[in-house]
């Protein structure tokens, strides 16, 4: 069940979002699961249909869902992305890249080490 909290500072597509991954991850939603449609969703929450369209935008961008042309959306059977907490999303491609900055920066490596 997707819950949605009207005082949470995140937006509600988000919310939306984070509570459809969430129980793919915990086995509520089996692989190749078929959501239902945005209409249809909408209306069980209670929400705006653009809302759930802009979560499962999300949900495609994490690679947490697919769409099947004329069928709907669907899970993926092992999800595309590593199973990393959003908010630590951007510090791992940060770190990704911090070797080649480092090297660009002219600094010795020991003068590195702390930042």
């Amino acid at each position: 069940m997707i819950k949605i909290d009207y005082r949470d500072g995140r937006p509600i597509y988000e919310q939306v979002a984070d509570g459809i991954e969430e129980l793919a991850l915990r086995g509520a939603l089996p692989a190749d699961t078929q959501l239902p449609s945005v209409r249809q969703l909408a209306m069980e929450l209670s929400i705006n249909p653009n809302t759930i369209q802009r979560a499962y935008g999300e949900l495609e961008r994490r690679g947490v869902i697919y769409a099947a042309k004329r069928t709907g959306k669907f899970l993926y059977r092992t999800m595309q992305r590593h199973c990393v907490p959003r908010g630590l999303t951007n510090w791992v491609s940060r770190l990704s890249h911090w070797p080649v900055r480092r090297a660009r920066s002219g600094r010795p490596r020991s003068s590195c080490a702390a930042g």
